[in-house]
């Protein structure tokens, strides 16, 4: 089995997928992409017209083609499938289900983060887009108290789990860094139960990148009235 690995540290999407190979501990050769620029090249493209990481190249016997995947919830569906035997899912198949639409659900979360950054802190809409933030961690909180946690579906990680981890992380940065805010401060505990585990998680620590990594990236997007609260 050979596997390469295209991917942008800086990505959360691809950020999914490289923990989830640290997990499973799959050796893959590793190809750094420096977004705006290689991910535009006519043989990125060949590989991913939509021109985004991650992306995996495979080839599951010598004799057999070359496969290329993306997309990062296609990418550990694939993952899950050849490494663990599909057990990274819910076992019954209502939770599966639900799994799929947890991960997908993180697209609210995105959507609402970057609307944030664009926003005047000193205008009511930031107030409300506070609000709606606080809304959509409470589906990670509402989950892991109903599983007992500490995680969504219980006392074991699943796809679901990894699809959110990336951008809770980066909801924390903008919280703290533009607004002065603590995300573990939302009155969510069992939110907290879920992010304190993941912080103790050692595979998704050697993803996740030192605050003078990722806070430039969303300084492009952030208003300037953000802006002056890093002054």
């Amino acid at each position: 089995m050979e596997v390469s690995f295209l991917y942008a540290p800086i990505c959360p999407f691809a950020q999914r997928t490289w923990i989830l190979l640290k997990k499973l501990k799959v050796a893959f050769k590793e190809v750094i992409i420096e977004l705006g620029k290689d991910n535009k090249e006519p043989w990125f493209l060949e590989l991913n017209p939509l021109g985004k990481v991650p992306v995996l190249r495979v080839r599951e016997a010598a004799a057999q083609k070359e496969a290329v995947i993306y997309e990062s919830l296609v990418c550990n569906e694939y993952l899950n499938e050849v490494y663990a035997g599909n057990k990274l899912l819910p076992e019954y198949a209502s939770q599966r289900a639900l799994a799929r639409i947890l991960s997908t659900r993180v697209d609210s979360l995105v959507s609402v983060l970057f609307k944030l950054l664009k926003t005047n802190p000193e205008e009511d809409g930031a107030r409300d887009l506070l609000q709606e933030v606080r809304k959509q961690l409470q589906v990670i909180d509402d989950q892991v108290k109903l599983s007992e946690g500490p995680f969504l579906f219980g006392k074991s990680w699943t796809l679901a789990d990894i699809a959110y981890i990336p951008f809770v992380e980066r909801v924390s940065i903008v919280l703290s860094q533009f607004f002065k805010k603590d995300i573990r401060d939302l009155g969510l505990s069992y939110f907290n139960l879920w992010l304190d585990t993941w912080e103790k998680d050692s595979e998704y620590l050697e993803t996740k990148l030192p605050l003078d990594r990722l806070l430039p990236v969303y300084k492009k997007y952030a208003h300037e009235g953000l802006l002056k609260r890093l002054e």
